[in-house]
């Protein structure tokens, strides 16, 4: 017997070195991370009902709430669960219980200060636990953990914890009631009172010891149906006010959150975009699995639409009616849950968003919470995911603007050869070998490796270079809105309504968005993007993007000495796309050309394209991807420059592209045969293109042939142009194509996501770009 398990513990161990080496698993910690959670009644788990108040903690105590998940009210502004319930059980942890609930509380796993009602402002509805004071209640809660575990360990918890946000709505209700003809500018202002007091608390929470941070952003608050029924005109439309003042809490929100990450080392941040969550759940139920996105009760001797419902904030004062099921009626006397109301309540919640008139469903917070976990099709969450959050170690992170971190620095998992050589050796001196080999298989150490990230192209890739460029005060579309209003929330150059792929792929490596290499005073710690839009490959000017990567190959050198930077050059990825705009030119300048004059055209613009590729391996470039031109025909600017229907796309534009790109491939191999360690891999974005626009419906899209912002009979031309009347669709998501030549976020999310993981539709070979970061 004794023999037998030696040669099984043997086996195990072989086992576990051939799993290490072959493919490193990544694994979470046994350990839970704490979730703290500060908000709202979106949030409250039942705080209210322990004020001494009674108005504030009536409504949710009584039934129908609660009755679909725990069979009785718990003070949740629900049928069921909140978000932070499910997210709780997500991360494998028990649902918190209301921070003042009386009795024993185990705060390594968290706790929730959430309460109905409350703002960022203490003069928001006096006498909810406003922001604030939930931001005692947490220091309360550090005491007791240090009291417990002793400094180290709490500060431990603090740091793995993740503190999830809902807050800001109910100040800008309370806002909007009070000042209804506000002007844009006292607007503006009390937008950004709230959004400083709420800096104020999150920089408090990190120098608490917090440092993982999500937020959902304000909804639209004009669309809730307490919101409608102050204006009997709207109908099914939503206020614009009260929506207006939500999204521009959010582009700041977006903003502030960008640049404390920034100045805070070790500061990470998730925002939901509940606007828009939310909005497309209340123009498009049944998109999402609901009959209806408003509860509707019947009143005796009034119709339905008589009896619009109202939102349940119970306040001092300020709104004196609830909201029922459906239908409203004084607070006081009548109610949803209320003893002595006559309301009616739906026979199945799951077919309805909202469950009063501002709170949702359990089944429309398990969508959110799903959303905030894992992200969705529609990029809902970002930069990460709290999935990202509760998985992301806290490291040490430099804060010069060129780190000086060594490449030589690694963790086990970095080195797994070594990781499972030293366990075997360690079993052979200790009679304990089936129980490291357990530990290696069960729990190996997650890492993070150091990530170099180096991004050449056009407007495709543009984060915002080309403001630098111009001169003060000339007016540029893509500076302005509607761009960037998708996930920014204000214009950052970017020719889109969000992202670009390399931000996407930036997020993959938990990494932040590269800056534009013109932006003074950026962390190129981990690399820059140097696309600006309308490049083509024939760049000569002082600013031409290879002499500026040159530039900052030197600095490294200056900074890190030069074997240490030559080590992070040829450890980058480099992430190409260029192309487009010198076929721009040529269509445009010679729209008669025979085959062979194009054929001369493509050879000239190779012949400049591999100089600079080879430019790129001297300075230090050995890992490539190269993303090929894409279908230029099927573009809505040339579809309507050419008259040609929404499912056709123009033949000429194409047919000089499809020769290209046949020749970009003949161009890489000789590439690759000529530069020494060089490894190029193609993303074939031309037929990743075509394949939306041919069917979009496929890659959960609308509309493939027509922008989603433009003017003209495909919105071609336009966008954002401040002398052109254009239009502007509701739902950047469903369009592949934002302007006439560039892509919503979520198109850009899909292309980022194929070079990434290659998909289903072998658009990258021979390697994903993942791969080449692996390499």
């Amino acid at each position: 017997m004794a023999n037998l398990s030696f040669i099984f513990c043997e086996i195990i161990m072989i086992l576990a070195t051939i799993l290490l080496v072959v493919e490193p698993v990544k694994c979470y910690s046994k350990q839970r991370k704490a979730l703290f959670v500060f908000g709202d009644s979106l949030f409250d788990p039942g705080n209210n009902k322990y004020l001494n108040d009674s108005k504030l903690k009536v409504a949710a105590t009584m039934l129908p709430y609660g009755e679909t998940y725990f069979k009785h009210p718990t003070g949740r502004l629900s049928d069921g669960r909140t978000v932070p319930d499910l997210i709780a059980q997500f991360a494998k942890l028990p649902i918190l219980p209301p921070y003042l609930q009386p009795g024993t509380h185990r705060f390594t796993d968290g706790a929730n200060f959430a309460s109905a009602g409350a703002g960022v402002l203490s003069e928001t509805h006096p006498g909810t636990i406003q922001l604030r004071l939930q931001l005692s209640y947490f220091k309360a809660v550090k005491e007791s953990l240090k009291q417990k575990l002793g400094d180290e360990k709490a500060k431990n918890v603090l740091n793995d914890a993740v503190y999830l946000f809902s807050i800001g709505g109910n100040d800008y209700f309370s806002f909007y009631q009070t000042y209804p003809n506000a002007s844009q500018y006292y607007k503006g202002k009390f937008v950004k009172m709230v959004i400083a007091n709420l800096t104020s608390v999150l920089k408090e929470i990190y120098d608490l010891g917090g440092r993982k941070i999500a937020i959902q952003n304000a909804g639209p608050l004009g669309c809730l149906p307490a919101m409608k029924t102050f204006d009997s005109k709207l109908g099914s439309a939503c206020a614009e006010e009260p929506s207006s003042l939500a999204r521009l809490h959010n582009r700041y929100l977006s903003i502030v959150l960008n640049k404390l990450e920034s100045h805070l080392p070790g500061f990470k941040y998730s925002i939901f975009d509940y606007y828009n969550a939310l909005g497309d759940r209340v123009n498009n139920p049944s998109k999402y699995g609901r009959e209806r996105s408003m509860v509707w009760f019947k009143k005796h001797g009034l119709d339905a639409a008589s009896w619009m419902v109202a939102w349940v904030v119970v306040v001092h004062q300020i709104l004196p009616f609830v909201v029922l099921c459906v239908g409203l009626v004084l607070w006081e006397e009548h109610g949803c849950g209320g003893e002595t109301g006559d309301y009616e309540v739906c026979f199945n919640p799951h077919e309805y968003v909202f469950f009063d008139g501002g709170h949702n469903t359990e089944k429309a917070n398990y969508q959110m919470a799903n959303l905030m976990w894992t992200g969705g099709p529609d990029n809902m969450t970002s930069p990460h995911t709290i999935k990202d959050l509760f998985d992301l170690e806290i490291l040490p992170i430099a804060t010069t603007k060129i780190s000086s971190r060594n490449v030589k620095d690694w963790c086990l998992c970095q080195e797994p050869l070594v990781f499972a050589f030293v366990f075997q050796a360690l079993a052979l001196f200790f009679p304990v070998r089936f129980a490291v080999a357990c530990v290696i298989l069960l729990n190996p150490f997650t890492c993070y490796a150091n990530y170099y990230f180096f991004v050449f192209g056009d407007s495709l890739y543009d984060v915002g270079n080309n403001q630098y460029l111009v001169e003060p005060g000339k007016y540029i579309p893509v500076y302005h809105k509607p761009f960037g209003t998708t996930f920014f929330n204000h214009a950052t150059g970017r020719f889109s309504d969000g992202r670009a792929p390399p931000d996407f792929i930036a997020s993959k490596l938990n990494m932040s968005f590269l800056p534009p290499i013109l932006e003074p005073e950026a962390d190129f710690t981990n690399g820059a993007n140097f696309a600006s839009g309308g490049a083509g490959v024939f760049d000569t000017n002082p600013e031409a993007q290879v002499e500026l990567f040159k530039n900052l190959s030197l600095k490294y050198k200056a900074e890190l000495g030069e074997e240490e930077a030559n080590k992070r050059l040829a450890n980058a990825v480099y992430l190409i796309s260029m192309g487009g705009n010198n076929y721009f030119s040529f269509i445009t300048n010679f729209p008669h050309s025979n085959q062979s004059e194009q054929l001369e055209h493509i050879d000239t613009v190779l012949v400049e394209f591999k100089k600079e590729i080879k430019n790129i391996y001297n300075i230090g470039g050995r890992k490539f991807m190269i993303q090929n031109v894409s279908p230029l025909g099927c573009l809505p600017m040339y579809k309507q420059r050419y008259n040609i229907s929404t499912d056709a796309c123009a033949g000429r534009p194409n047919v000089l592209t499809k020769l290209h790109n046949s020749q970009l491939i003949i161009a890489l191999e000789e590439l690759k045969s000529s530069l020494t360690g060089s490894v190029f891999s193609l993303f074939d974005y031309h037929k990743a293109t075509g394949d939306r626009v041919n069917d979009p419906a496929k890659y959960g899209f609308k509309e493939g042939g027509t922008s989603c912002c433009g003017a003209g009979s495909h919105r071609g031309s336009g966008c954002g142009h401040v002398t052109n009347d254009y239009e502007l669709c509701f739902n950047p998501n469903e369009y592949v194509f934002f302007d006439g030549g560039h892509h919503t976020d979520k198109a850009n999310y899909q292309f980022a996501e194929l070079m990434w993981n290659g998909g289903p539709d072998n658009v990258v070979s021979p390697h994903t770009i993942k791969d080449l970061f692996d390499l």
